[in-house]
């Protein structure tokens, strides 16, 4: 829904020259926030890029009228909004804007993008060779330091079957980027657009690693690169139409194994348990004992795992506590008084407990830890039942004689 809302929007930006398409454009950017933040900061952020070279180019060309004051006023007003707004709401990491330090370090990173997008639309030749090999090489490299550690404190919960994941992305990334060099050589009005489509998600990203390589900035590098995906797909159409216009004999052959490439991340999409070690789906019967929990009216801090408590955080407004798996992987006691919701499934296939990566529970352990608590909930199918339980006193006990 994001991307959809963010391709409609540069839509109407291009066309902003008919007031239909303006007033689009600004309730489309007031919109944004409520809708999808992170969307909304990429929004924010690219259409920034394009308003400040539009006034650049207005200047240096001596044509600055009134339709790129127009332009700051539709950028600045949703912006200014939104600041306002997440200030008050602060949803889901957005006290950045609480910040006056990371607020600084935000606005750097639109500077210097800005800089990067002047100087890149302002060149009048470009090379004749491509770096879309250096590149795609690159960001595989990349990814596969960041799989074996090197980058973030974090376990990948991935198998080595992510591998096959990587050389896929990073085919995809060196394509897209020979078509964005293709479109910047066009010198067109839509290359400020393609170009921009990669800096917003880039800002982000640099933004976020910017005050060091922690758990934090990792979680806002891979949000950010979430959006790339318009760059990506823009990118891929115009390296098609150019390497069959200028190398037919190698297009086949490019466009199988960018296909390939394409079919080879498909399953990682949708059976993301088993390949990657990450459940994204969230069935009734988790719903349920969530729902559960709340109707109960109970003030106690609900301890589960990552996704559980992301669910339980966004829809009930529980404090996120992901702690259950390490407390039954390092046989802990659960504190008497503490809810907690867990899954038969934790010692069989094992759970997402980011960011430690795929922890499976001893079985011992976890039937012990409910034998010693008030068990208040049972439900969910016979082969992964879900279980809300209440720590008490007993299981303290037995934890200090264990």
């Amino acid at each position: 829904m994001g991307i959809c809302f963010l391709s409609f929007l540069l839509y109407c930006y291009v066309r902003r020259g008919e007031f239909r398409f303006r007033s689009a454009t600004f309730i489309l950017l007031m919109l944004l926030p409520l809708t999808h933040h992170v969307v909304a900061a990429v929004a924010f952020l690219l259409i920034g890029f394009l308003t400040v070279w539009s006034v650049f180019f207005a200047i240096t060309h001596r044509s600055l009228g009134s339709r790129h004051r127009d332009d700051v006023i539709m950028t600045a007003i949703p912006i200014a909004t939104a600041l306002v707004y997440y200030k008050a709401v602060s949803l889901d990491r957005l006290e950045v804007f609480a910040s006056p330090i990371k607020v600084a370090l935000m606005g750097a990173s639109f500077v210097l993008f800005c800089l990067i997008t002047i100087w890149i639309l302002s060149l009048r030749s470009h090379s004749r060779l491509t770096f879309s090999p250096f590149v795609g090489g690159g960001f595989a490299l990349l990814l596969l330091m960041d799989y074996f550690g090197f980058f973030f404190p974090y376990r990948s919960s991935a198998g080595i079957s992510y591998l096959a994941l990587i050389f896929a992305s990073g085919v995809i990334v060196g394509c897209a980027w020979y078509g964005a060099e293709i479109v910047l050589e066009t010198r067109r009005a839509y290359s400020a657009i393609q170009l921009g489509m990669l800096l917003a998600p880039l800002t982000i990203m640099v933004f976020g690693i910017s005050e060091g390589l922690s758990t934090y900035s990792h979680q806002i590098v891979y949000r950010g690169f979430d959006l790339v995906d318009p760059f990506l797909f823009t990118g891929i159409a115009a390296a098609f139409v150019a390497l069959k216009r200028r190398h037919g004999r190698l297009y086949p052959w490019i466009s199988l194994i960018v296909v390939v490439s394409l079919l080879i991340s498909f399953p990682f999409s949708y059976d993301t348990g088993p390949l990657l070690g990450v459940r994204h789906d969230t069935q009734q019967y988790e719903m349920d004992a969530i729902s559960w929990i709340r109707d109960r009216g109970s003030e106690n801090r609900l301890i589960t795992d990552e996704r559980l408590s992301y669910v339980a955080s966004a829809y009930f407004w529980y404090i996120k506590d992901a702690s259950l798996p390490i407390y039954l992987l390092s046989n802990d006691s659960i504190m008497p008084g503490f809810l907690c919701l867990s899954e038969d499934s934790w010692t069989t296939s094992g759970v997402n407990s980011y960011p430690r990566g795929l922890v499976v529970d001893p079985s011992s352990t976890y039937q012990r830890v409910l034998h010693f608590s008030d068990v208040l909930y049972l439900g969910g199918p016979a082969n992964d039942h879900v279980v809300v339980f209440l720590g008490s006193a007993n299981g303290q006990e037995a934890s200090r004689a264990a």
